[in-house]
């Protein structure tokens, strides 16, 4: 299942989206995602084990995991 957001926050590794969820980054991803900002539209393809978040703003895309 797909659904866009932004997000609020990010620390290093943890993305906090506007919906209260939080990923973690996959360690190969870490360095890509912490240069997306709050302005980037993210889509979240939620699969469970493997989710991908894509930044469409960016054209760019990451693997994470919800942990919250």
């Amino acid at each position: 299942m797909k659904s866009k957001h932004r997000m609020k926050k990010h620390d290093r590794d943890i993305l906090i989206l506007d919906d209260n969820s939080v990923w973690r980054a996959d360690s190969f991803d870490t360095s890509k995602a912490s240069f997306w900002t709050t302005f980037d539209e993210l889509e979240v393809e939620d699969s469970g084990f493997s989710s991908t978040i894509t930044n469409l703003s960016r054209k760019e895309a990451i693997k994470a995991k919800k942990i919250s």
